[in-house]
């Protein structure tokens, strides 16, 4: 059985919180991806509820655009702003997920 090690924080010198993110995403590279859709759901849920307990009605296609597009923005200036963060791949699925949710609001019959 092969071990390997991991690196710990006291290791990482980590500091700030961004730093702390980073070593968090190399130690487990599944946790940015899952914070981002966490964030997606929470978005997307936010912003079908409240219009449908305010007025009764509720539009899925656009809470799921709009989701998505925040989900992507949120990706993109991460990336931006703290190298090492977020990968490409999971900033090519953030938008390509809001354009197929833009594209299907685009196309969804609203009455």
């Amino acid at each position: 059985m092969i071990f390997m090690a991991i690196q710990t924080v006291q290791e990482a010198n980590a500091t700030s919180l961004a730093e702390i993110f980073v070593y968090v995403a190399t130690v487990s590279p599944v946790f940015i991806p899952m914070m981002l859709f966490s964030i997606f759901c929470v978005i997307a849920l936010g912003t079908y509820f409240s219009p449908l307990r305010t007025t009764g009605r509720a539009d899925f296609s656009a809470s799921f655009a709009v989701a998505g597009w925040f989900t992507a923005l949120i990706a993109a200036s991460t990336l931006g702003i703290i190298s090492n963060l977020v990968n490409i791949v999971t900033l090519i699925v953030a938008i390509s997920v809001s354009v197929i949710a833009t594209i299907i609001f685009l196309y969804s019959d609203r009455v």
